[in-house]
């Protein structure tokens, strides 16, 4: 019994961690991107870049926020 908990422990850890799936979109990094005022956001958004894998060009994202705020205005 004290050989199997350990192991219960271990499947239940993996189950949960396979749950735990990140999205990263380009919607979310232009919005980083737009509001970041300082070095640290600086930082994560190039982390944020990485995880999302290329970074946006300046135009795209003034583009897409544009886009995304025509939405919102029009909901």
């Amino acid at each position: 019994m004290k050989k199997l908990l350990p192991l219960a422990f271990v499947g239940f850890a993996s189950v949960a961690a396979a749950s735990d799936t990140v999205v990263y979109t380009s919607d979310e990094y232009c919005a980083l991107d737009k509001q970041a005022q300082s070095q640290v956001d600086e930082q994560y958004v190039k982390a944020y870049a990485k995880k999302l894998g290329f970074e946006h060009s300046k135009d795209f994202c003034q583009q897409l926020n544009k886009l995304n705020k025509e939405k919102e205005m029009a909901s």
